[in-house]
């Protein structure tokens, strides 16, 4: 599946969020990611954004 994200998340959290997001898609500006994923990896970055939000 064709996946685009972008954040409006500001301070350390956004690092985090950036971090994790380079894992999977392709960096292209500032707070927008691109690329492919599979449904599997699809939910394991979901879960992996949803543990920093709790924190």
């Amino acid at each position: 599946m064709n996946i685009i994200c972008v954040y409006d998340i500001s301070g350390s959290t956004s690092i985090k969020a950036m971090h994790i997001l380079r894992k999977y898609l392709f960096h292209v500006q500032h707070s927008v990611f691109q690329g492919k994923l599979t449904p599997s990896q699809f939910r394991r970055l979901q879960k992996e954004l949803s543990q920093i939000e709790a924190h």
